[in-house]
């Protein structure tokens, strides 16, 4: 088994300390087999999604999750109340263990290859040409007249994504844990690693 470390993307959470924020050996040691690590952070002032990855090679591409960080208790969001709020995690496939495809790479110096299939939530979906092929594809039923928040992450390590559904639009509201000012949008352009 292979030694871990864990990152959360900058932010202004970690604006007092430099540790937790990268490879292992270089701004912390590793997590090794069996262990385990706690992160304290300060999110004072921020409200939104983030997401944490590992940090260990192309790992990042298979250890990742969201961490969302919900207005205090008596605090309200600063748009209407949504109806219900989902997490969509954009990801990438590949046919191959990820940290091969980045070996191999950087063996020849070429491009990484392009993955095989895209994500929602871990599930590539019937139309992908990927070994991990499933009828199951993330799927979000949703009631007529009611408004969602979408947490929207982009987990790819090199695509960008854009995010659209037919027929709808979009309000941004936030990006990266910090409120922007709302604006109006059919397709929601996310690149790695963000999040809104």
């Amino acid at each position: 088994m292979e030694r871990r470390s864990l990152y959360q993307p900058p932010t202004s959470a970690k604006n007092s300390t430099q540790w937790a924020d990268g490879p292992e050996f270089v701004t912390q040691c590793p997590i090794r087999p069996g262990g385990n690590y706690t992160y304290r952070f300060n999110l004072t002032g921020q409200v939104g999604t983030l997401w944490w990855h590992a940090h260990s090679q192309w790992l990042r591409a298979t250890v990742h999750g969201a961490l969302i960080i919900r207005p205090r208790e008596g605090q309200k969001y600063p748009f209407i109340k949504p109806y219900r709020e989902d997490t969509i995690m954009l990801g990438e496939w590949w046919n191959a263990d990820p940290n091969d495809v980045e070996s191999a790479a950087l063996a020849t110096g070429a491009v990484p290859n392009i993955a095989d299939a895209y994500t929602i939530n871990g599930w590539p979906g019937d139309m992908s040409n990927s070994t991990c092929r499933s009828n199951i594809t993330y799927r979000l039923d949703v009631v007529p007249g009611r408004t969602y928040l979408l947490r929207i992450i982009n987990a790819a390590l090199n695509t960008q994504f854009f995010f659209k559904i037919a027929n709808h639009n979009f309000t941004v509201v936030a990006v990266d844990a910090a409120y922007t000012n709302p604006f109006p949008t059919d397709v929601v352009v996310v690149k790695p690693p963000t999040s809104c």
